[in-house]
């Protein structure tokens, strides 16, 4: 029998406008036990970086990183109070109304289990914080993403509500940290289950996710929980990498299950996989790799990897539900993206057809001006033409985030800042761009309800699909290889390319693009 469609969950609190270049908003948890209804409040703050462009003042607060949900079914509710300006006691309920607010089962797992019964709790959540129907809101905040999480007292990964299996595995990380009793458990043959445990831990759906990256990477300080279980980040990463240390010897283990009762184990076929190419070991290398930071391992002094190599080679096992964030997820990690004076104009070749000789040369005219400006010769004004947001002072425009772009001007303009900024065309022959995102159940409804039909995005073929990437999409990992390598090499070894027929001639191309978002995009 056909399942039912269920019609999507109404939100009925309304956000309260906040000067979003500058502030967040922070989700107080009202104290409660286990069982009570969700009950919490959203109010507004600085955050201590842009604080003195803020009228408000700087509360502090512990950032989220979690996964969001396979489903769309938003269906557990949150009694949302609004803003009194009260930010203790009981008068916080007192005197405010209050709406329903629909979240997602594992963000509402989540909630539960940082609620306190003695005291309310700040957290930021990027579900509930950011106004997620306002496109310019979410523009704008996810452009400040890296002051979220890096400004925040503490990082929680959340890995989810945990299961019979919690416990043993976070006990067994925190032996594998003692080596001499990670050699007493590699000699010991019959350790098949427990080697799984992590294997099992290192495919939960957080490790898929792409923003859970940056989250992680800015944090001054990241703790992992599951369930009830907690353990510091530092820790974490430093006994998933003792296990890949020993993975050659464990992998014997894996591929061989040892009793009848191993060999039913649905999960069983787990230990054939490659953990090198899983996300939690990229994780833990990136955390590791991707900046230089000062002798207290607080403050991120150099990045060392570009924005091309995150994207199109670093984290492809890593997958978005909104496809745009496949660049704009990595951002703040990028060498190439960090604060500058922001770039004016591009080459001629690469501006449309229809640029006028006037924003030619005001184009001209304001990189002249900041020449003059940055060696002291004359006063120019600070601002030629005010900015759309902060962001955008740092950002080349064609790879700021943008929401109201289709996917394919996403990926065409990625793909030209690649080529001008490398010198090569080799993202051309690298399969990393994500897939159209598809309606969601609840999408689906409204469409029907509404009497249209569904219309996905079609992409030109010199786009290259990550359908053709080793693993063929980000979760094919668990399935095996399905493609051969890129003719053109790793992006990582430039100084090793194969092919050089041009010579050194720097690339020119130019890309259509779609002047209008597709319907229902």
């Amino acid at each position: 029998m056909a399942k039912k469609a269920t019609t999507p969950k109404i939100n009925k609190y309304t956000y309260t406008p906040i000067d979003f270049y500058n502030d967040i908003r922070i989700l107080k948890i009202l104290k409660g036990n286990q069982n009570d209804p969700l009950m919490c409040m959203l109010f507004p703050s600085a955050v201590p970086s842009s604080s003195r462009h803020s009228k408000l003042e700087s509360y502090p607060y512990t950032a989220l990183s979690y996964f969001w949900g396979f489903d769309d079914d938003a269906s557990h509710q949150v009694e949302m109070f609004h803003d009194t300006g009260v930010r203790e006691g009981v008068a916080i309920v007192q005197l405010a109304t209050s709406r329903v607010f629909h979240v997602r089962k594992n963000l509402d797992k989540a909630l539960r289990q940082f609620r306190s019964p003695y005291s309310d709790v700040n957290v930021w959540v990027d579900a509930l914080c950011i106004n997620q129907k306002d496109n310019i809101e979410k523009k704008t905040q996810v452009s400040r993403m890296n002051e979220i999480y890096s400004e925040a007292e503490e990082v929680v990964v959340w890995l989810g509500e945990g299961n019979t299996e919690t416990r043993k595995t976070f006990k067994l990380l925190r032996s594998i940290l003692n080596l001499q009793e990670l050699d007493k458990l590699i000699k010991d043959t019959n350790k098949y289950e427990q080697w799984m445990l992590i294997v099992k831990l290192m495919r939960l759906p957080w490790f898929t996710r792409r923003w859970v990256i940056q989250e992680l990477a800015l944090a001054k300080k990241a703790t992992v929980q599951w369930g009830p279980e907690r353990m510091l980040w530092k820790d974490f990463a430093d006994a998933i990498a003792l296990f890949m240390t020993r993975h050659d010897e464990i992998k014997a283990y894996l591929e061989k299950p040892k009793t009848f009762s191993d060999k039913q184990d649905h999960d069983a076929h787990l230990g054939l996989i490659e953990p090198q190419a899983l996300g939690a070991n990229t994780l833990v290398d990136a955390t590791t790799n991707l900046f230089r930071r000062s002798d207290d391992g607080k403050r991120i002094q150099d990045r060392l990897v570009d924005l091309e190599v995150l994207v199109s080679s670093m984290f492809l096992a890593f997958e978005a539900s909104e496809p745009r964030d496949t660049i704009y997820a990595v951002l703040s990690l990028a060498k190439d993206t960090m604060p500058r004076p922001k770039s004016i104009g591009r080459p001629p070749w690469m501006e449309d057809a229809n640029h006028s000789a006037g924003k030619f040369f005001k184009a001209v005219f304001c990189r002249v001006a900041f020449i003059y400006q940055y060696f002291g010769s004359v006063p120019v004004a600070k601002e030629l033409s005010p900015p759309p947001d902060p962001y955008s002072v740092y950002l080349d425009d064609r790879i700021a985030p943008d929401y109201e772009k289709s996917l394919t001007d996403v990926c065409a303009d990625f793909m030209e800042y690649c080529i001008e900024t490398s010198d090569s065309l080799d993202i051309l022959c690298r399969h990393w761009a994500p897939m159209p995102k598809r309606p969601t159940k609840s999408e689906k409804v409204r469409l029907r309800i509404e009497g249209l039909k569904e219309q996905t995005e079609h992409r030109p073929t010199w786009i290259p699909s990550i359908e053709g990437h080793v693993y063929g999409e980000p979760l094919g990992v668990f399935e095996g290889r399905k493609n051969a390598d890129s003719l053109v090499g790793c992006v990582e070894r430039r100084n090793q390319q194969h092919y050089g027929a041009s010579k050194g001639l720097k690339p020119a191309v130019m890309f259509g693009k779609n002047k209008e978002m597709p319907p229902n995009d």
